[in-house]
């Protein structure tokens, strides 16, 4: 109800032309997985949107979409980030 996401998802598929889109996120709070975040209240971070026609969004363009929504996505640190080819590179990463 805080976002109104049933109203968003129809607005963006009329715009869109789209059969369905997609809104992933999470729901995090006080109470949820037992973490609070320090946090009385809950609340909502999307991280992936998938439109019928493309399939998922790039992030940036997502998070710009859904801003004009007024809805909270989760941080992007690198817009230009490119997964390494391997599960072990990724780790090697990690560690630094």
């Amino acid at each position: 109800e805080k976002y109104h996401f049933e109203k968003v998802l129809r607005t963006l598929a009329e715009r869109y032309n789209l059969e369905w889109v997609t809104l992933q996120g999470e729901s995090f709070g006080a109470g949820v997985q037992k973490r609070d975040y320090d946090m009385e209240d809950h609340d909502f971070k999307g991280f992936n949107l998938i439109f019928s026609d493309r399939g998922r969004i790039n992030s940036v363009e997502s998070a710009e979409i859904m801003k004009e929504f007024g809805i909270p996505w989760v941080p992007i640190v690198d817009e230009h980030f490119v997964l390494p080819d391997t599960v072990e590179e990724l780790l090697e990463m990690l560690e630094k």
